[in-house]
């Protein structure tokens, strides 16, 4: 039998990208059994459920086969987050023919994520930006019960601004379980800050800002809820 050797080393190795915010997130957070859907609109388009376990000791299943084909070579399955990218990293060990094998990657930006949901869009190890048409993860926690609009009992919640995109101005919107002393920041796709939309205590309830980006270039943004103990971030692109 004959191996041949991966470019993992190559894969794993992103020089030269600058992150795009700093997201308070660690591997940690993922860790858990994770059930939704995965969509393309590439070739044709699919779409089929998932179910994704992601496992503490850096292993993963996955019950649709897109991460973990049933030609994979078993208890190769990895997985990773890399904080500078904002990106989960699977791979395996493949069978290809003639008992040859090389590894397969993929990696999936998280351009949302609330602890009880999270949404991860295909991207190549290189590239700047996702490529949503290729492959959409969409997944909700298992075993979360009364949880309104898709956070975690008592943590803040980041909605999806409206519209988007949008042209000059956007609905920037957020829910406090408790008064809390906030900030809610604008940041560019390299992660440099571009508006401070507000910053103090807020009571418990829903809060809503418009935020108006008329001076500002077209392309894609970054807004980012944080408090003392918690920091949500989400995507919008502004056209002109």
């Amino acid at each position: 039998m004959k191996f041949i050797p991966s470019l993992q080393a190559i894969f794993v190795i992103i020089i030269g990208l600058t992150p795009l915010s700093a997201w308070a997130f660690t591997e940690a957070d993922f860790v858990g059994t994770w059930e939704g859907t995965f969509d393309s609109t590439t070739f044709g388009g699919s779409h089929f459920d998932m179910t994704l376990e992601v496992q503490e000791n850096g292993f993963y299943t996955d019950s649709s086969d897109h991460l973990m084909p049933p030609y994979y070579y078993p208890d190769t399955q990895q997985w990773e987050f890399d904080e500078a990218t904002n990106r989960l990293h699977f791979w395996y060990l493949e069978t290809v023919y003639a008992g040859q094998y090389f590894y397969q990657h993929f990696f999936y930006e998280v351009v949302s994520y609330t602890g009880a949901t999270i949404e991860m869009h295909y991207n190549y190890w290189d590239d700047p930006e996702p490529h949503p048409q290729a492959g959409v993860i969409t997944l909700s926690r298992t075993g979360l019960t009364d949880i309104p609009d898709g956070s975690l009992p008592g943590m803040a919640s980041l909605e999806k601004n409206y519209p988007n995109p949008f042209n000059p101005s956007t609905t920037l919107a957020f829910t406090l379980p408790q008064d809390e002393m906030v900030s809610l920041k604008v940041y560019d796709s390299r992660g440099r800050l571009v508006s401070l939309v507000y910053e103090g205590d807020l009571p418990a309830g829903g809060h809503r800002f418009q935020w108006n980006a008329e001076a500002l270039p077209a392309g894609i943004y970054l807004y980012r809820l944080q408090g003392e103990d918690f920091s949500e971030t989400r995507k919008m692109a502004l056209v002109k």
